[in-house]
């Protein structure tokens, strides 16, 4: 139990001394980066788990302790799978130091960049996806919205397996979900990332703000580049006002093509193009949360075309930022529809949607168990074909296999021990006589069942706290007041010193 109970409290940020940090980096020795801020440092724990230790800059002005306390106070409280995590930090008269977890691959604007590293379009697609969880988690999810403010490909850090992980909360600030709005004071963010609200005097800032420079990070990975690159003439080539031209003119396929993206990644350009454009518009209220925008990159929803956005460019004053005050969004996500997508997508193009990730699938699966296996839908010929039921197919026929079908624009995964011919009378039989032209037996394949089986879960919630029966005493007042009683033991209502109600489960020893 004292194992359990340690094991637990190591989630907590843990607050170490200037001598440990010194052991643990020997001395400061490899410098991984540094910047404005301080300076970061590779270290590794006496257990063996690596670390990157930031020394924060002191200054008169007291933006050192104000970030040291942005990052604590933020994601200090936080556990997720895309946010890197905060094992703990050190502040005394001398020093102020952060202490995360070690990120393999650097940050992602390395790989974007330049040409020296790359990375596959399928892992780029995977990056954003990720980062836009983490957003999401931040935003939405959070007891407290935790609002980031620096969304960019140098705050986008990649670990060993190239799982993105939003890092650098020193510009972060919690806010009430109920909050229409925030204040802010003094300039945040980078420039070419900073959603154009913050540039006008006495506009309300909201999360959205991390929408749009998620939004302008989107371009960068669709074009693999920074977005503004100045000409040899002193002429502005800015990417993501070309991306919108193009849109318009019904050509953003072409210029994916144009920059280099392959075919089969293409789709998933075009539509990561259109949900950065839906990110980036003037008003904060029209940009998606950030909940839609996985939606959207995930696929299996059909995204509506984006209004013109950058109006700002070209125009003076806040009124080409329109602004509700009675809320912070008008639209909803909730139901079958919202402003950006159509939960209810065409038939084709979810088989197309399908398609694409079904490819991505097998490449992950042959990844991760050697399995050789080919994503195209199989022919006519195929030996699974049956001429008595028109439009079955199917691929080959294993005695353990994972078999995935449409039904009238409906996937369907199954894992099976089952015969060609069973598998065939199964998918026939699973619908009408008049849909069966619909059904396609997509593919079949080999594959070590328990290997997929594999859960991944997010630690949402805020570390438990140890405390002593003579504290658990006083919340309760002396265990007064009984909620509720049976086998398991009784349950009192108590109060925090804060005020915060609680429940007291007092579970009997047997």
């Amino acid at each position: 139990m004292e194992k359990f109970l340690r094991d637990l409290a190591q989630e907590k940020p843990v607050r170490f001394t200037a001598q440990q940090l010194c052991s643990f980096t020997s001395n400061y020795t490899t410098m991984l980066g540094c910047g404005g801020f301080g300076k970061v440092y590779k270290g590794e724990f006496p257990n063996g788990n690596k670390i990157a230790v930031k020394v924060l800059n002191r200054s008169a002005d007291g933006s050192a302790e104000e970030q040291f306390m942005a990052e604590v106070g933020t994601i200090g409280k936080t556990h997720h799978i895309n946010l890197v995590r905060l094992y703990g930090f050190c502040y005394d008269p001398y020093m102020s130091a952060l202490v995360y977890e070690y990120m393999e691959n650097g940050s992602l604007d390395k790989y974007l960049f330049s040409k020296d590293k790359e990375i596959e379009w399928e892992r780029l697609q995977e990056i954003a996806v990720g980062t836009a969880k983490g957003l999401a988690y931040l935003h939405e999810e959070c007891q407290q919205r935790i609002i980031h403010y620096d969304i960019k490909p140098g705050n986008v850090l990649l670990d060993a397996n190239f799982s993105p992980k939003v890092a650098d909360f020193g510009l972060a600030k919690l806010s009430n979900r109920d909050a229409t709005h925030i204040t802010v004071t003094g300039y945040r963010g980078t420039p070419g990332y900073v959603a154009p609200e913050f540039m006008l005097k006495n506009f309300p800032i909201t999360y959205k703000g991390d929408v749009y420079s998620f939004g302008i990070l989107l371009f960068e990975i669709v074009g693999r580049r920074k977005n503004t690159i100045v000409g040899s003439t002193d002429s502005l080539d800015w990417f993501p006002k070309k991306v919108w031209e193009e849109y318009e003119k019904g050509e953003l396929m072409a210029l994916t093509e144009a920059y280099g993206i392959e075919e089969k990644d293409r789709a998933m350009a075009e539509k990561m193009s259109m949900v950065a454009l839906w990110c980036v518009q003037d008003s904060p209220e029209d940009r998606p949360p950030m909940s839609a925008v996985v939606k959207m990159l995930e696929g299996g929803v059909e995204i509506m075309p984006p209004p013109k956005p950058f109006h700002y460019l070209f125009s003076v004053g806040v009124h080409v930022l329109p602004n509700n005050s009675g809320s912070d969004s008008t639209y909803s996500t909730s139901g079958t529809n919202s402003h950006w997508y159509k939960e209810t997508t065409p038939i084709m193009e979810k088989f197309h949607n399908f398609v694409y990730f079904f490819q991505l699938f097998l490449g992950s699966l042959h990844h991760h168990t050697g399995l050789h296996c080919s994503g195209a839908p199989p022919s006519d010929k195929s030996p699974l074909s049956n001429s008595s039921g028109p439009g079955v197919a199917g691929a080959i026929a294993v005695p353990v296999g994972l078999i995935m079908f449409m039904v009238n624009g409906a996937v369907s995964i199954h894992f099976a021990k089952k015969t060609r011919t069973a598998i065939v009378s199964e998918l026939k039989a699973a619908v009408a006589p008049s849909t069966q032209p619909t059904l396609n037996v997509i593919h079949v394949c080999k594959v070590d069942a328990p290997k997929m089986e594999r859960i991944i879960r997010d630690l949402s919630q805020e570390k438990s706290v140890r405390s002593t029966s003579q504290q658990l005493w006083s919340f309760t007042s002396n265990y007064t007041t009984l909620l509720h009683f049976g086998g398991f033991g009784e349950v009192y209502k108590g109060e925090f010193p804060n005020g915060d109600k609680i429940a007291v489960k007092v579970i009997p020893l047997m």
